[in-house]
């Protein structure tokens, strides 16, 4: 049986998404645990607030889902991050903070990909500690066909700029302001060049 320090749910694309992450997640702990207040670990609601009111954001959304599900407000902590190398970034802090060792990652597939991508980069730089894992909480979109297409194609694009941008910049440098489509461009002309 695996059993989750903590469960992160990232914003998404868009809220239903969100309520899907949230939703599966709370099934997962159900199903794990035997109930919701049988887990004493932490939920971690992730995205930047950006310009959002606070009260009708996406991960006031995430919060009031869990809310609902039972889960105690102590429990619940809001992990800042533009993107996923950077709620992965606001993760290690917190696991080191807290002692976390097995995150639960509530996303589809590809997405949780990127995280784990991210967490070895960090550990090669000796950022995040060896024992940190991330584990796969299985949340697919609604939709059978946005499965089976966009997801695919966002999944693989964002694993492919994830991967340059934390190659041309570490991990400690990685930052959501860092762009690739550039060094995306020069290593597209570098397999199609003669050299």
């Amino acid at each position: 049986m695996i059993l989750y320090d903590a469960v992160l749910i990232g914003t998404g694309p868009s809220r239903a998404i969100d309520q899907k992450r949230t939703v599966d997640a709370l099934e997962e702990i159900k199903r794990v645990y035997g109930g919701i207040e049988k887990y004493k670990g932490l939920w971690l609601v992730a995205g930047t607030l950006g310009e959002q009111d606070p009260e009708t954001s996406q991960r006031a959304g995430i919060k009031n889902r869990l809310l609902e599900g039972k889960v105690s407000p102590e429990q619940i902590v809001i992990v800042e991050g533009e993107d996923t190398v950077d709620k992965t970034r606001h993760t290690i802090t917190l696991a080191r903070e807290r002692n976390l060792r097995n995150v639960g990652i509530s996303d589809y597939w590809l997405h949780y990909q990127r995280y784990v991508l991210a967490l070895n980069y960090a550990k090669k730089e000796k950022i995040a500690p060896d024992e940190l894992k991330f584990l796969f909480i299985n949340s697919p979109t609604t939709l059978w066909l946005r499965r089976l297409t966009i997801d695919k194609v966002y999944g693989i694009f964002g694993i492919i700029k994830e991967d340059s941008r934390l190659r041309k910049y570490g991990f400690a440098g990685s930052t959501p302001d860092k762009k690739v489509l550039g060094s995306l461009v020069d290593g597209a002309k570098d397999l199609t060049s003669g050299d």
